[in-house]
């Protein structure tokens, strides 16, 4: 390290030397991305920190209560074909995701805030840490490689599982319907960054989570 400040109001900052060597994601091998799940199983193991500056408002909990429905409609019509069931049942999708005790998560999860330190994964960009649903760090790292074409393999949530303490079947449940809030709700205000070829694989993953959602919660 080679300075660091510290406000006394908890804020501080760290100037480090090197934390690591970033990498594309499209290099990742399913390795680096097991790798991940370990690091983000020990991050929402450690206990939280109980001040209050840790329990700031919660963005997908906002759009759930109070969807922006002009643009949730103009961005998933006529994409998603269940867009009407998925807006009713919005409290469904916010009880089934926040099923799991919450922790500590890093809050802004993807793979541009990962570098790489001798082969281990090293989380970077730490301002919008929170106390909260621990499948959001896993379900926005899906949110922000989709319109890339990156699909998240298995490994991360096999190697999160497995370091973890979390039923796996109560995990995915909660993943699945993180997942889909996400996409839902909150990427209609950020469709302008990104172009015809991304937003068809938003919407096409949309609708694959919207399936599987429904065909598990209805069976």
């Amino acid at each position: 390290m080679l300075g660091a400040l510290d406000d006394g109001q908890g804020v501080v900052l760290l100037l480090l030397e090197k934390a690591g060597t970033p990498r594309d994601a499209a290099s990742w091998t399913p390795d680096m991305w097991a790798r991940l799940g370990r690091e983000l199983a020990a991050l929402h193991g450690t206990p939280p920190p109980t001040d209050d500056y840790w329990r700031r408002p919660d963005i997908l909990l906002q759009a759930l209560t109070a969807p922006d429905t002009a643009a949730v409609t103009a961005f998933w019509q006529p994409a998603l074909p269940q867009l009407a069931e998925v807006v009713a049942r919005r409290d469904e999708l916010l009880t089934r995701s926040a099923s799991l005790p919450a922790v500590l998560v890093h809050g802004d999860c993807h793979t541009d805030n990962v570098v790489f330190s001798d082969g281990r994964p090293v989380l970077c960009d730490w301002q919008e840490s929170v106390i909260g649903r621990p499948v959001s760090d896993l379900a926005f790292l899906s949110v922000r490689a989709t319109p890339t074409g990156i699909t998240v393999p298995p490994a991360l949530l096999d190697a999160y599982a497995e370091a973890g303490s979390h039923d796996r079947g109560a995990l995915e449940q909660a993943l699945l319907a993180e997942e889909l809030a996400m996409f839902v709700f909150l990427w209609p205000g950020y469709a302008t960054y990104i172009d015809r070829v991304g937003t068809e694989r938003i919407h096409r993953r949309g609708r694959e989570l919207a399936d599987r959602y429904f065909r598990d919660t209805d069976r």
